[in-house]
């Protein structure tokens, strides 16, 4: 059991690192919507460490040594330890969610607006803006000061209905739940954060589709503006919502983003890419224990 459990950690790390690269060498070509379906194999094999797709190979390798030969002290240890952060980490979350949309339902404002299919709420609680999912629908929350400037309230309320639209929160819970299970990996945190990125750069891309291409100059202002006041602390996050920007860096992501994939169209990188990672994340290896034990004496 301890062997299966480690060779799903250095699989699933081996597949992040992957994955990771394979973003980073691809991003300028394929658009945002494209991109994440490239954390896919990832997420499914990051909650389900099973192989569906079995081969033999006629070479008998094992990355790590047989159960016998490990320290089961230390395994105890680590899984004590992995436990302590996934059901802290669990909690911490709960804890929020309940502690903001608490604060959320007593401290808000309903505000109307005919071409938002969303209920749309005002409210000093949150940093800048976010969409939530509430009784099966979403609910789209604004922080009063952004409605100074009519223009930055129009961008900010197409781009939370776009996140509403590609059903964003529901994906970001799950982005929580393998972030939680795989909370000791630090290639998680970075998977994590650009999944984050390029959440709100589809947001981006769909808000200009219904605004209009010519809205591009504009709302890259909107960002720009934004930048200013980026990481500010005006109120409570939730770490499955979508609030619309949280650093600088993530609003520099976005106005390249912008530059790159303006009128980009994806041809034939995804479905390829696709399937090379689905079998990076299943497929197994037929190895002899017999050979391993004699590898893990030698």
């Amino acid at each position: 059991m301890s062997t299966v459990f480690l060779n799903h950690i250095v699989k699933t790390s081996l597949l992040a690192l992957i994955t990771l690269l394979l973003h980073k060498i691809l991003r300028k070509r394929l658009h945002p919507e494209q991109r994440l379906w490239l954390w896919l194999p990832l997420a499914v094999r990051s909650i389900l460490p099973v192989d569906f797709i079995s081969v033999d190979h006629a070479l008998k390798i094992n990355i790590l040594p047989d159960s016998q030969t490990t320290d089961h002290r230390l395994l105890y240890i680590f899984f004590a330890i992995y436990l302590i952060g996934l059901v802290s980490g669990l909690l911490r979350y709960l804890y929020a969610s309940r502690k903001l949309k608490s604060l959320l339902i007593k401290n808000r404002r309903a505000l109307i607006h005919d071409k938002i299919p969303y209920p749309i709420y005002l409210s000093p609680y949150i940093e800048n803006a976010l969409v939530i999912s509430s009784s099966g629908s979403y609910e789209i929350y604004i922080h009063p000061k952004y409605f100074e400037n009519e223009k930055i309230s129009r961008h900010i309320l197409y781009h939370e209905a776009a996140h509403a639209i590609q059903h964003a929160p529901r994906y970001n819970l799950l982005r929580l739940v393998v972030l939680l299970l795989h909370w000791y990996n630090p290639l998680y945190w970075l998977c994590a954060r650009e999944v984050a990125w390029d959440f709100e750069c589809a947001a981006d891309s769909l808000t200009l589709k219904n605004l209009g291409e010519s809205e591009i100059t504009s709302f890259a202002e909107t960002l720009i503006d934004l930048s200013t006041v980026a990481g500010l602390k005006t109120g409570h996050r939730l770490s499955s919502s979508n609030a619309l920007f949280k650093n600088q860096r993530e609003i520099k992501y976005r106005l390249l983003t912008l530059i790159e994939c303006r009128n980009k169209k994806t041809k034939f990188y995804v479905l390829p890419l696709l399937v090379m990672l689905v079998l990076l994340a299943f497929l197994s290896t037929k190895v002899s224990s017999h050979d391993i034990s004699k590898q893990a004496v030698l």
